[in-house]
């Protein structure tokens, strides 16, 4: 690997095999490919990768990761001027073919990553197996060194328990009393016996069960606050169905919103007859279930993903009815 040793964290990892198995969903039998930026530090020959950054695609020329004029020059923006952090390499999956830089990714490689240390992730996402990884540096202008692959399975995340809070407490000495200059007089035998008495009970205890009330009721409101605002992680969702209907040249792609409850974003992963669209969705495109497209081609697929929900809908044109047969007319007759 001409020297470069590599250090991530496994999280960051678990993200790109998961962005990568979702590229590969989004086209059936096909696949597409998702890429971005490695940003972290380099020191000594170590690379450290901190996180990654998602480049737009919107696979105008392909189902793999070409980008196209606007979108390189995005890329570059965010790889030498946008991003804060020092980008150490970037990231590339390849669903269906070898673990190995084809020429666009070459040629992409050098204008986003020109340094002699920046190294290369390539991803092959599977559904069925591990999901392969492997990096790669520049060895020459137009060479490149490939280590090992290597197989990403599903990570998760230690419990980390946060030690306890040690609080102390000051005790100080009562302050002494000072002397006085004159004698203490003697208190008057009724007053004393005043001052002695303890206080009727009768005086107390309307005050505790008030105060256990009011601790109670406000618990119970923010009991209530938390499971209001985390009900759709205990409350299950139906799962989500995508139609797609056609009228007059146009698509309409339809879901069931209840299926989306709680999630704000996602997005629709338009092939119209080869032709790649990917389109974003906001909360309220989401809750009103429909997104309708004009349709090019005879067959329409859509796949709507929001957070860690997605579905599938197809359309295609109804074959023409067949010609009828007309029966040749009877010699006899």
């Amino acid at each position: 690997m001409g020297g470069v040793r590599l250090e991530y964290a496994p999280e960051i990892l678990e993200r790109l095999r998961l962005l990568s198995i979702d590229g590969l969903l989004a086209l059936p039998r096909v696949g597409m490919a998702i890429g971005g930026l490695l940003t972290g530090s380099v020191q000594q020959g170590k690379v450290r990768v901190s996180d990654a950054i998602e480049i737009p695609c919107s696979h105008a020329i392909g189902p793999s990761f070409a980008l196209t004029g606007a979108e390189l020059a995005r890329a570059c923006a965010l790889a030498f001027g946008e991003s804060k952090e020092q980008v150490v390499g970037w990231y590339c999956s390849r669903p269906r073919n070898e673990l190995a830089l084809d020429p666009q990714q070459a040629v992409l490689f050098a204008e986003i990553c020109p340094e002699a240390w920046q190294i290369g992730l390539l991803l092959r996402p599977s559904t069925v197996e591990a999901t392969k990884a492997l990096i790669c540096v520049r060895s020459t202008e137009t060479e490149y060194t490939y280590g090992r692959s290597m197989d990403l399975i599903e990570y998760t995340p230690p419990v980390r328990h946060a030690a306890a809070e040690m609080v102390e407490a000051e005790v100080l000495p009562p302050a002494p009393i000072a002397e006085s200059a004159h004698a203490a007089q003697p208190v008057p035998e009724p007053i004393a016996a005043a001052v002695a008495a303890p206080r009727p009970v009768d005086e107390e205890e309307p005050v505790r069960p008030k105060r256990l009330f009011v601790l109670a009721a406000l618990a119970g409101l923010a009991l209530l606050f938390i499971l209001y605002a985390y009900r759709w992680d205990f409350l299950p969702r139906p799962p989500l169905q995508v139609t797609v209907l056609e009228d007059s040249g146009q698509v309409t792609i339809r879901w069931n919103p209840e299926a989306l409850q709680g999630i704000e974003e996602g997005s629709i992963a338009l092939n119209d007859g080869g032709q790649l669209q990917t389109i974003p969705l906001d909360q309220r495109v989401l809750t009103s279930g429909w997104y309708r497209a004009t349709r090019k081609s005879d067959r329409v697929t859509a796949k709507l993903t929001a957070g860690e929900v997605y579905g599938l809908g197809v359309w295609t044109a109804p074959l023409p009815p067949l010609p009828a047969v007309v029966a040749p007319p009877d010699p006899a007759r």
